[in-house]
């Protein structure tokens, strides 16, 4: 046999060696990459808390343009728009934001935080810290939930002066949720931090979770989470839970 055939026959064994060792990330894993990755119902199919930090500035912004506001019926437009990116089915007539919302991203990725606790590949790191980062995130959703009502609050007034005190209320609180994580109030930048630093300790270590696994997670009616299979009738792998 030739040198280049040699070559090229130790190549191919080499590669075809590497695909039959890659393996399927965790389930646990993979709900964390929901988390901070991808997931398939994003506005370009982003990371949930990537989604909710981008809507999370959008609020931010039109909260403090409704704040400094020069009439009611200027307030009222910043504090639509803050709205829908806030929850775009409160406030239909806005356009401002993803389309997404902060408040279901956040709560989307809480949801999938907890999915990874709660599956059975997890690992104790996963299990033990989820947890306590949900438990403190609550508070990102019920700051949301004022937020909202406080809005309508002001759309609803017909008084300048109530409306824009009513204004700054909202934009102290976006402006806490989207803190740099250098205040006292658990924003998402505290999120973020709590999420990575479990990453950190995770023992096997995590790794960026591959765009297929991240958008072909399932969950059947029985509550099970399986990985769709990659080729149409095939009946090895993915197609069972993992």
């Amino acid at each position: 046999m030739s040198r280049g055939r040699k070559l090229l026959s130790l190549l191919l064994t080499v590669i075809a060696l590497i695909g039959c060792t890659t393996k399927a990330p965790t389930i646990a894993h993979t709900h964390i990459g929901h988390a901070i990755t991808g997931w398939i119902e994003t506005p370009g199919q982003t990371g949930l808390l990537i989604t909710a930090e981008q809507e999370g500035a959008t609020v931010a912004a039109n909260t403090r343009q409704a704040a400094a506001a020069a009439n009611l019926d200027a307030t009222r437009r910043a504090v639509t728009e803050a709205l829908h990116a806030l929850d775009p089915s409160s406030a239909p007539g806005g356009t401002a934001g993803l389309g997404f919302g902060l408040l279901p991203a956040v709560r989307e990725t809480l949801s999938h935080m907890a999915f990874a606790a709660e599956s059975d590949d997890a690992s104790a790191n996963v299990r033990t810290s989820v947890p306590e980062i949900n438990k403190k995130a609550t508070s990102i959703v019920s700051r949301c939930n004022e937020l909202e009502v406080l809005g309508r609050a002001a759309l609803a007034s017909r008084s300048a002066k109530e409306a824009k005190l009513l204004a700054r209320e909202m934009d102290k609180l976006a402006a806490g949720i989207v803190d740099d994580g250098t205040g006292v109030t658990y924003g998402l930048a505290h999120l973020r931090t709590d999420i990575e630093a479990m990453i950190d300790r995770e023992d096997p270590r995590y790794t960026t979770v591959d765009t297929w696994y991240l958008l072909n997670l399932v969950r059947l009616p029985s509550g099970k989470w399986i990985f769709q299979q990659r080729d149409p009738g095939s009946t090895s792998g993915y197609g069972f839970p993992q």
